[in-house]
Parts: structure tokens; sequence; C-alpha cells
């Protein structure tokens, strides 16, 4: 074999790429899609422990304006019903700021979902990249 033949031995037929250089691509694009699952984990995980401890907090703060609800209703002086009415005002308030947390929370488990969408069609292009690959690997072992 001639170095012109060895030389096309090693390049891509299509592309023009050396081998190598699809293999490293390929590996990279692998990496890639690894630390992008990592990543995504990460933020799920953290997301999730976040919506765990605003939803305690939001059954909390609900729990306790039903307790001030109660209490005023059966308190008959004003001045204990003034002091309840701010108590409870100040717990809608906080429970307001509660629930615009959640849905906050709400448009970034949106966001992740996007990316787990995005990760999925990256896998899928990964792997039509790959099954390209051996296609071509194939081909040019059969010429």
């Amino acid at each position: 074999m001639d170095t012109t033949s060895e030389v096309m031995y090693m390049i891509d037929d299509e592309s023009g790429l050396p081998r190598e250089a699809l293999a490293e691509e390929l590996r990279a694009l692998r990496r890639a899609l690894r630390d992008s699952r990592e990543r995504l984990y990460r933020g799920a995980l953290e997301s999730t422990r976040r919506i765990c401890a605003l939803t305690s907090e939001l059954t909390r703060l609900e729990q306790l304006n039903a307790a001030y609800r109660k209490r005023l209703e059966s308190m008959a002086s004003d001045e204990p019903l003034i002091d309840m009415a701010r108590r409870l005002v100040q717990s809608r308030e906080e429970n307001e700021m509660l629930r615009k947390e959640l849905r906050r929370v709400g448009v970034v488990e949106k966001a992740l979902r996007d990316a787990h969408a995005e990760c999925s069609r990256m896998a899928c292009e990964r792997d039509g990249l790959a099954l390209e690959v051996a296609v071509l690997q194939q081909n040019m072992s059969a010429s």
C-alpha cells in the first residue's frame, strides 16, 4: 500500500475528516451529553428539594391561617380581634409570597423538562451520528 492509499484509508470518504477526528468528536459529544445529564439531574434534585420545602411551608402557613381564622371567630373583644386580623394579613402576605415562589418553581420545572427534551434530542442525534460512523466504517472496510 502506497502513502496515498494509506492516507485515503484514514480519511472518511463523505466528510473528508480523519477517522480519529470523527471518533474524538463522538467522544466529546458523549462527554458533553453525560455532563449535561449530570447537570440536569442535580438541577432536578435541587428543584425537587425546593418544591418539597415550599410545599411544606405552604401547608404550614395554610394550617396557621386556618387556626388564626378560628381564633378570630371565637374572640369577642375588638383589641385581640384587631391583633389577630393584623397577623392574618401578614400570614396572607407570606402565603402569597410562597405561592409566587411556587409558581417560579413551576417555571424552573418547565425549563428542566425542556432541557431534558433537548438532552433526549441530543442523544438521538448522537446515536444517529454513531450509526453513520459505523456505516462509514463498514463501507470503508468493505472497499
